[in-house]
């Protein structure tokens, strides 16, 4: 195992993520409201018709432990996304190995997710040059 990396990601064509942040205390890692321009793909340099965002655990937290906090986080919160316009919740986690990839969540961790209510992505990727991850 090299790297773990999770995020709860947030989209809807009416979700305004800096009222959830507002509403909830919680910073997004990254966010796109109504309107702002696109960087890339179908809306480059045109307002953005929904907004996203993207919840990620600090650096400090460390990577076998950021799949709990960031569920912990969120727990009892999701809906207040939903109120302001998210349509598509889930959390996402990706594994990056190396030589061999064994992926194990305890208890704690289903239990928590199973509590946000949302679906969760599980991706796994081969790094052929471990010195490729940040």
């Amino acid at each position: 195992m090299i790297k773990i990396t999770a995020s709860i990601n947030f989209w809807g064509m009416n979700f305004k993520p800096t009222r959830v942040e507002q509403e909830t205390g919680l910073i997004f890692t990254k966010k796109k409201e109504i309107g702002s321009i696109g960087a890339n793909s179908r809306y480059k340099n045109q307002p953005l018709p929904y907004g996203s965002a993207q919840f990620e655990a600090p650096e400090t937290i460390e990577w076998d432990k950021q799949v709990l906090w960031l569920a912990n986080k969120w727990i009892g919160k999701i809906n207040i996304a939903r109120l302001h316009g998210a349509e598509d919740v889930h959390f996402w986690i990706g594994y990056f190995y190396d030589t061999q990839c064994n992926c194990e969540l305890s208890v704690e961790e289903i239990k928590a997710i199973n509590e946000l209510g949302i679906p969760y992505l599980f991706s796994v990727y081969q790094v052929d040059n471990p010195g490729e991850i940040s």
